[in-house]
């Protein structure tokens, strides 16, 4: 027997007998939140700044790189079974996330960039155990995962960050930085 096999085998066995000590034991004596019960589930939040715009004016739409990221967006998010989409008022932000939202056939709601509480109340308040997308901007994607019980994080210059906060009812979140699309050239 070749040697990837033997371990292989030897995975396959400890998952199994894993998985059946874990079956036999003792079953919580309070019941399970039934399914769809989202209050008690936590909420997902995936953040993101918006893709990259146009070099000029003071509400520049995206430039072909960043429509190009907004359909990666798309592809990658599609099967989040994300509820709702948030954006700040500019074009840009709406722009990135409006492929996604045809996809999904959800509403795109905009809360001024400026009102990072106003943001963070809706999602935790009216989106309890739902999973929500937030397209902000550099300044802002920052303070917002701040306010939801991320942690603090480094300022953000790439377009290509995808952050993943897991925030629970109670306690601190779980945050998950990764990356889509393209890689953003580091100036």
């Amino acid at each position: 027997m070749k040697k990837p096999l033997v371990i292989a085998s030897l995975l396959v066995f400890l998952f199994s007998f894993m998985g059946a000590t874990l079956a036999q034991q003792k079953q919580p004596t309070t019941a399970a939140p039934a399914v769809g019960k989202s209050e008690n589930q936590p909420t997902i939040v995936l953040l993101i700044r918006h893709a990259e715009k146009a070099k000029n004016g003071d509400d520049p739409p995206l430039n072909p790189a960043g429509k190009e990221r907004a359909k990666t967006l798309a592809r990658v998010a599609g099967k989040a079974k994300i509820d709702a989409i948030y954006t700040s008022e500019k074009k840009r932000t709406r722009q990135t996330a409006q492929e996604l939202a045809d996809y999904l056939k959800l509403p795109i709601t905009q809360v001024p960039g400026a009102d990072v509480d106003s943001l963070v109340k809706q999602i935790t308040q009216d989106k309890p155990g739902k999973i929500v997308l937030v397209v902000g901007h550099s300044n802002t994607i920052p303070k917002i995962i701040n306010k939801l019980g991320g942690g603090d994080i480094d300022p953000i210059e790439e377009y290509d960050n995808l952050f993943v906060l897991v925030v629970p009812r109670s306690g601190s979140g779980k945050l998950v930085q990764l990356k889509y699309g393209i890689p953003t050239l580091k100036k």
